[in-house]
């Protein structure tokens, strides 16, 4: 539809630095494309003027967008920023807005995070808080999902075009998080983890 090509085409223009305020843009577009894949409550976390442009990002206390469901909910954050800013600025914020959403809320909460290219410092990252309880969350653990921009797109193609279930976008979260439980046990590595993980969500039905 032309609202699916107008997010994919903001995307290229964003990737080409072709967009003012390019962080905004990211979070408002994201969610766009959110709330085209299923029928969760959305909650862009960015603030907006009267006729619902964007103007401001989302507050550092909170996750870009939360996708409320009916069992379980999700935070997804996304950023521009690459390399090891990448990991200084949203490693440990991303993790935390997780587990304090799923403390606040009693429910199961992942996190799903996007940038145009990730740093190969924060998988690591994110492979051990799938794995590692914390006593500021509750005793849980927060599985997060890496993904870069191309494979994101990817997903939101296929899952546009289809009203995806909840419990398939929950099965997608609990598999990352098995499978870094497994894979810890079995001495593989970080990039094994995000490899199996990710083709999971590239071949997502």
């Amino acid at each position: 539809t032309a609202d699916i090509e107008d997010i994919i085409n903001t995307y290229t223009l964003l990737t080409q630095r072709g967009v003012q305020d390019a962080p905004l843009r990211m979070e408002w577009n994201t969610w766009r494309a959110i709330t085209m894949i299923d029928h969760g409550k959305i909650i862009g976390n960015f603030t907006t003027d009267d006729e619902g442009n964007p103007i401001h990002t989302a507050g550092g206390n909170q996750g870009d967008i939360i996708g409320k469901y009916n069992k379980f909910n999700i935070v997804y954050e996304v950023t521009m920023s690459s390399g090891s800013t990448q990991y200084k600025m949203e490693s440990e914020p991303v993790t935390r807005h997780v587990g304090m959403l799923q403390k606040e809320s009693n429910l199961p909460t992942y996190g799903v995070f996007i940038a145009p290219k990730l740093s190969p410092t924060i998988i690591p990252y994110f492979y051990v808080s799938a794995v590692a309880k914390s006593t500021e969350f509750g005793g849980k653990t927060t599985g997060v999902i890496p993904l870069s921009l191309d494979d994101f797109i990817s997903f939101f193609k296929a899952a546009s075009t289809k009203e995806m279930a909840e419990k398939e976008l929950q099965k997608l979260c609990e598999y990352s998080i098995q499978k870094a439980r497994e894979y810890m046990m079995n001495g593989k590595t970080a990039e094994d983890w995000y490899t199996t993980i990710r083709n999971n969500v590239l071949t997502a039905k």
